[in-house]
């Protein structure tokens, strides 16, 4: 059965990357109708080749089509944040490196659509675990040190970030 969908992102993000057809099975929402969450790892076909070992080259790609998402969506964020912890092709000799033997790949970004009946809600999860195997500095000193470095609000949010540092 085709997913027919008008949203950019899942025409061109989702649902080619949905597999295979699953059996029919009968089910339905457990707590409220009309409520859907989804959540899902952007991968390319390059991803796990050599030239892109982590997804590193996903993040560019998706902008113009998350950009036509919801129409109050703001990337702003999204792309520092982006831009400071996603490992580059180049990064990626060094992360395998510095990888456990048993990991084959660790994740970087998340996506998540929450479908509330008309309202639309587009969520980021972003790791920057694979980026501190690179540069040897921890996730939390990532973290903290991306909130102080953030366009719009950032420094209205050292002060909260630096209590829970502690």
């Amino acid at each position: 059965m085709p997913v027919r969908t008008t949203s950019p992102l899942a025409r061109t993000v989702v649902v080619p990357s949905s597999g295979f057809q699953h059996r029919r099975q009968k089910s339905g929402p457990s707590r409220d109708d009309g409520v859907i969450w989804y959540t899902f790892e952007p991968l390319c076909d390059t991803t796990g080749s050599a030239d892109d070992s982590f997804a590193g080259e996903i993040r560019r790609s998706l902008i113009p089509i998350l950009s036509q998402a919801p129409s109050d969506i703001d990337l702003q964020w999204y792309k520092q944040v982006m831009n400071e912890w996603f490992v580059t092709p180049e990064g990626a000799v060094a992360a395998c490196q510095n990888m456990p033997p048993h990991v084959k790949r660790i994740p970087q970004l998340f996506l998540a659509c929450d479908v509330k009946r008309s309202k639309r809600i587009l969520k980021a999860y972003l790791f920057p675990a694979l980026k501190h195997s690179v540069m040897g500095a921890t996730t939390s000193d990532f973290v903290f040190d991306m909130i102080s470095k953030l366009q719009s609000f950032g420094d209205k949010l050292v002060a909260p970030a630096g209590k829970l540092q502690k």
